[in-house]
């Protein structure tokens, strides 16, 4: 038998013989593997990137939402119309106690604010005093919102980093004041930024924060958006949501409001972006079948050039299972070459992505796409390696 160096020897001389060939050959595969390697490494860093986003909202949280979840703003988790809370119901929510620590209504409307010949329409997040403790919101300069601000309902706001660049520019934003609709807010502080806080919307550092109780005047509002608890340890989430859900059914049916933890939502999110993920590197694995059917047709075009090859080498002596390994040898170092070079590619596109959204390639993609690039050669290189091996001598031979 043909020692297996001397196989792969012969398929590289093969392929540097017709350069222009193989490299259109492997063309599928190349783009096939790295878009695949891309879309997962590009699922995977987003995944980690919501888990350390949902880690800066802060811990132990719980968060109680109108209906069924649904798509929503960000600050929070995303809610449903259908069904409303009630302040009723956070006063409720409030008499629990123990294992609760923290209670914060929250209330998210859009306005438009207006800074001398500057406006930005803008996601308006009205809270109470502890919430952007709870929240694990921090002052870059100036203060945030506190419980003297709501119980006062003080025309005052904290806004997020972006806001305060877009409107204010260089210019320090705090004790300015500005037009939100159609009255006048003081500007106490900006808040170190947050990033988009694990939602998928908006990013929290476009948002302003102003009392709830005022939002509730000015915008004539009844009932909040969200319900955020904070409990004293993450082993008391359960216990926490458990009993949130007996009082408000109480008021409510089962299916007006829902109770989740940090941990749904990131599981949730997380869920959806793995089923996307994979329906994206599923799309883009049709080009490593278009780059299998490709190695399959220039084998055949290899076999019938070098028929007569295939004749005298029988004639020496050589076995239909030494031409068959041949030329699958031939298919598999086409078809390994192409993930290698689409490997690469998928790196470099990788770290130039890093520098815009979160992309990390790992070991696992990697070897996934070794795993693809091989059985593609293989599967699509048997056909032809064994109409090669099953050629006859005598004609191949005689072939012109």
């Amino acid at each position: 038998m043909i020692p297996l160096s001397e196989l792969f020897e012969v398929a590289f001389l093969s392929l540097l013989r017709n350069k222009l060939r193989a490299i259109l050959t492997m063309l599928g595969i190349i783009i096939g593997v790295s878009s695949v390697i891309l879309l997962i490494s590009i699922g995977s860093g987003l995944q980690g990137f919501v888990t350390q986003q949902f880690e800066s909202l802060g811990s132990n949280l719980i968060f109680v939402v109108p209906g069924q979840v649904g798509n929503g703003s960000s600050g929070g988790p995303p809610v449903s119309n259908a069904y409303k809370l009630s302040f009723r119901d956070v006063q409720a929510v409030r008499r629990i106690g123990y294992p609760l620590r923290d209670v914060s209504a929250q209330i998210a409307v859009f306005g438009k604010m207006k800074y001398r010949d500057k406006d930005k329409r803008v996601s308006i997040n009205a809270i109470d005093g502890i919430a952007m403790s709870m929240l694990n919101y921090k002052a870059a300069y100036g203060r945030l919102i506190d419980n003297p601000d709501v119980e006062k309902s003080s025309r005052v706001a904290a806004i997020g980093p972006n806001v305060a660049k877009d409107i204010f520019g260089t210019e320090n934003p705090v004790g300015k004041s500005f037009l939100l609709e159609s009255s006048m807010y003081k500007v106490i502080g900006v808040w170190e930024s947050k990033g988009s806080g694990g939602g998928v919307g908006p990013s929290l550092d476009d948002e302003i924060s102003i009392p709830i109780t005022t939002a509730q005047k000015q915008f004539n509002i009844t009932s909040p958006n969200s319900i955020n608890i904070r409990v004293y340890s993450k082993d008391q989430i359960e216990t926490a949501k458990n009993k949130i859900k007996d009082v408000l059914l109480k008021s409510h049916k089962e299916d007006e409001f829902s109770v989740l933890g940090q941990e749904d939502l990131l599981k949730t999110i997380n869920q959806i972006l793995g089923v996307i993920s994979a329906g994206l590197s599923g799309i883009a694995a049709i080009s490593l079948l278009v780059g299998g059917i490709g190695i399959m047709n220039i084998m055949f075009v290899t076999v019938t050039e070098r028929t007569k090859e295939i004749g005298l080498r029988k004639a020496l002596g050589a076995r239909p299972k030494d031409i068959l390994i041949q030329f699958l040898i031939e298919a598999v170092t086409l078809s390994l070459v192409g993930g290698s070079i689409g490997i690469t590619l998928a790196m470099i596109v990788s770290a130039i992505l890093n520098r815009f959204l979160s992309s990390t390639v790992t070991l696992s993609a990697i070897l996934l796409a070794f795993g693809f690039s091989s059985v593609i050669g293989i599967i699509f290189g048997v056909v032809p390696s064994y109409r090669a091996a099953k050629m006859d001598p005598i004609k191949a031979l005689r072939y012109e």
